[in-house]
């Protein structure tokens, strides 16, 4: 389970743009509901052939879902690469239906979590 929190601190005339973001990783049996904007996190491998990541970010873009981080990682095996990817989406349904998508074409997926997306704190002004 993720359990995120956010740390402030506005510097001189900064407003609160500047934020580090920590999170916990703990075993838990208890279930957290995420409240909207989300995000989720996952690590896809996917064969070494030509145009195999751009069909795998193609389903996330496809349904509308804005892919916010991506790293590459060498996979065990010589020549194929894993990814790890953020992406932001408000329902469910798209996230797991592009997963489902995503596994079909062969990419093997590993969510690691679901958690609240950082929204910008509210001024009034």
């Amino acid at each position: 389970m993720l359990r995120s929190t956010t740390w402030c601190r506005p510097w001189s005339g900064e407003r609160l743009r500047r934020a580090t973001r920590f999170y916990h990783i703990i075993r838990s049996t208890e279930v957290v509901p995420a409240a909207p904007p989300l995000k989720t996190a996952c690590i896809a491998e996917t064969e070494n052939r030509p145009g195999s990541l751009h069909g795998l970010l193609g389903i996330f873009a496809g349904r509308g879902l804005d892919l916010t981080h991506i790293t590459s990682r060498p996979a065990r095996t010589p020549w194929t690469y894993r990814f790890i990817l953020e992406f932001t989406h408000v329902d469910r349904t798209p996230a797991e239906r592009a997963l489902k998508e995503a596994r079909g074409r062969g990419a093997r997926v590993r969510v690691l979590g679901t958690f609240s997306a950082w929204k910008p704190p509210e001024t009034s002004g």
